[in-house]
């Protein structure tokens, strides 16, 4: 038997996975769509995937701490 029923990344993060020419060919279809993805050698296959992107270059602003000034004083009568 295999690993288990785990999820295994080659197959569910991948766009092609294959034969050196079958990704290369896969990538060729797709044109301009593959443009940034590279064909890896991953073991005994191929796979053709999309760059990995980190998310911190986007969100460092909206994690960083409000401070003290977030409050807002209702005038209640």
């Amino acid at each position: 038997m295999g690993k288990g029923n785990g999820r295994d990344n080659k197959w569910t993060k991948s766009i092609a996975v294959g034969s050196k020419e079958f990704v290369d060919d896969v990538k060729r279809e797709l044109g301009g769509h593959a443009k940034g993805r590279k064909a890896r050698e991953t073991g005994e296959s191929y796979q053709l995937s999309e760059p990995s992107a980190t998310y911190s270059s986007h969100f460092e602003v909206e994690k960083a701490d409000i401070g003290v000034d977030n409050s807002y004083f209702w005038d209640i009568y």
